[in-house]
């Protein structure tokens, strides 16, 4: 596996693809980027001369996205006692941040948190295309989030089936990319989002 650190660009962080480094670095004017074998090796890269810091956790410069590029960060909850998924998703453009949030039950309400994480991705998705979208970036925890909509990982459940189709016919309308983020380590949006899928879950579904 390659590693892409993005110094400067759209949104700095380490990439796990060309593409997602891509579009933080293509048409931005002073990128700085560079691959590594190694996380460690892109992480130092980061930290760069003199001991610099590294860029803060989840830090999105809306002005330097330019139109049709998409950031989004998604995350899903699972409240046992009402049974009841949530997603949560917080998205970027160049006309700011919008965030987005509801309750997920049905069928696949046995997936628990799962069926949030995959309807977080549906909905960054899908607004992204509402609004003109030509590229989008999700950042996720969950892993099945890249995997099943890559074709990574089989698809065993109606709700993964379905997800990988709706993923790849998002994927003929934008570019999408998919950056890994750990749970619980400070990345400010990606908690954000978890936050949301959290009130989601609490939400009372509509009759």
């Amino acid at each position: 596996m390659k590693f892409y650190a993005v110094k400067e660009g759209r949104v700095p962080g380490i990439y796990e693809s060309w593409e997602a480094c891509k579009a933080q670095v293509m048409g931005h004017k002073g990128a700085v980027y560079k691959k590594f074998s190694s996380r460690e090796e892109a992480l130092a890269f980061m930290e760069g001369e003199g001991g610099r810091k590294a860029p803060d956790k989840g830090v999105v410069d809306t002005d330097r996205l330019p139109p049709g590029v998409f950031v989004a960060y998604v995350d899903g909850s699972y409240q046992a006692k009402k049974k009841r998924a949530g997603y949560g998703v917080v998205l970027f453009s160049d006309r700011g941040k919008e965030t987005f949030c509801g309750p997920v039950s049905g069928a696949d309400i046995k997936s628990r948190n799962v069926v949030g994480e995959v309807m977080a991705a549906k909905v960054a998705m899908k607004e992204a295309q509402k609004r003109g979208a030509k590229s989008l970036t999700i950042h996720y925890d969950y892993a099945g989030i890249r995997h099943w909509a890559l074709g990574e990982w089989k698809a065993n459940l109606p709700l993964t089936q379905d997800y990988r189709s709706f993923a790849q016919k998002m994927g003929e309308v934008m570019d999408l990319s998919f950056v890994k983020v750990e749970a619980h380590t400070g990345v400010k949006y990606n908690e954000e989002a978890d936050l949301l899928a959290k009130k989601g879950a609490d939400m009372e579904l509509d009759q």
